[in-house]
């Protein structure tokens, strides 16, 4: 999450009960 966050970047997190979670990483591009 450092590492993300000290890109300028952030993580996204949907979770769905009985189903799962679902993480995505997004970065900004350079």
């Amino acid at each position: 999450r450092e590492i993300v966050t000290r890109q300028g970047g952030y993580i996204k997190v949907v979770s769905e009960p009985g189903k799962g979670s679902e993480f995505s990483i997004m970065l900004p591009t350079k």
